[in-house]
């Protein structure tokens, strides 16, 4: 595995792997209306506004199977994913009376946007604003590319001059707390996933994660 830059053909690969992997390493078990928006409103900061710090995940052989996705700038991020979030609810709610949203299209959205407003009041140290958004085939993600991805966002925190970074990393019942310890991540908020537990079936529990900028010697060595 290894990271390489963000080549023109590969937005509809990123796209892809996020619909595909939507549902804890899985897809939707249903269509929904407004798909490329919906794809659009999630990934496209970062492929349009950041598109210099993306990477993709790859095989030896060339083959996309993941990507790291970056922010470095969290108020134009929340400015512009508001933006795009009521552009989406609005064209959905134009349709809506004539019954072209079927399949979960509304409660997916509805259900997203409670989601994404109780994440912007979530507060974060000092010097931790900048985040990552980084997403595997199910069948690449216990390789080498996970750790390659976490150096690499290190190494971009240290560079813009952030003390550490956060993600938020979705779990079933906190079974993931301790691996993300063991890599040097550190839990410091959970809630619940009201979009992917409707989707899932079962309780999912959001894990906001920070992490230094500069990992300690034990990290370094792993």
């Amino acid at each position: 595995m290894k990271l390489r830059s963000l080549q023109p053909g590969d937005d509809a690969e990123i796209k892809n792997i996020f619909m595909e992997t939507i549902v804890m390493g899985q897809p939707m078990h249903f269509k929904i209306r407004f798909q490329d928006d919906f794809a659009h409103v999630s990934l496209g900061w970062y492929l349009e506004h950041a598109r210099d710090l993306g990477r993709c995940i790859v095989t030896d052989e060339g083959q996309v199977v993941g990507y790291v996705l970056i922010c470095a700038d969290e108020k134009k991020f929340n400015r512009w994913m508001y933006i795009q979030t009521i552009r989406l609810m609005v064209k959905s709610l134009a349709v809506a009376p004539i019954g072209l949203l079927r399949g979960g299209t509304w409660g997916l959205y509805w259900r997203r946007v409670f989601d994404g407003a109780k994440l912007t009041r979530q507060e974060l140290p000092d010097n931790f604003d900048m985040h990552a958004h980084v997403n595997m085939r199910s069948h690449a993600r216990f390789g080498a590319g996970g750790l390659q991805s976490l150096r690499y966002v290190d190494e971009q925190a240290a560079i813009l001059g952030f003390a550490g970074w956060y993600a938020d990393i979705n779990s079933k019942s906190g079974r993931r707390s301790a691996s993300l310890e063991r890599l040097g991540g550190q839990i410091i908020q959970r809630s619940y996933n009201r979009t992917l537990s409707w989707l899932a079936g079962e309780s999912i529990e959001r894990l906001r994660v920070v992490r230094r900028a500069i990992p300690t010697e034990l990290e370094t060595a792993a």
